[in-house]
């Protein structure tokens, strides 16, 4: 577990939060397993790797996605870019 806001609050280096594991092609990531919750809504580098599944050892390319990572409850709240929990609706 990673404690980024404790240790580094002011530090914007890259730190992995999380992985889904291997998606196959015309596969979906339905869900992200966290090592540590975001303190606020927070701008993510999502980052792609692509390997032979004949032998995972074999790299094919690498790619990043930058988008916004939103964190909601079961409540209908969400957390804002102030770390304020909102009405998600």
């Amino acid at each position: 577990m990673f404690w980024t806001d404790k240790f580094y609050p002011n530090d914007d280096s890259l730190v992995r939060i999380g992985a889904t594991g291997w998606v196959r092609s015309g596969e979906m990531v339905q869900k992200l397993k966290l090592d540590e919750l975001p303190i606020k809504m927070s701008d993510v580098t999502v980052r792609f790797s692509a390997v032979n599944p004949a032998n995972e050892n074999i790299r094919a390319g690498i790619f990043t996605m930058d988008t916004v990572m939103h964190i909601s409850d079961y409540k209908g709240k969400m957390l804002d870019e102030n770390g304020n929990w909102i009405n998600a609706g």
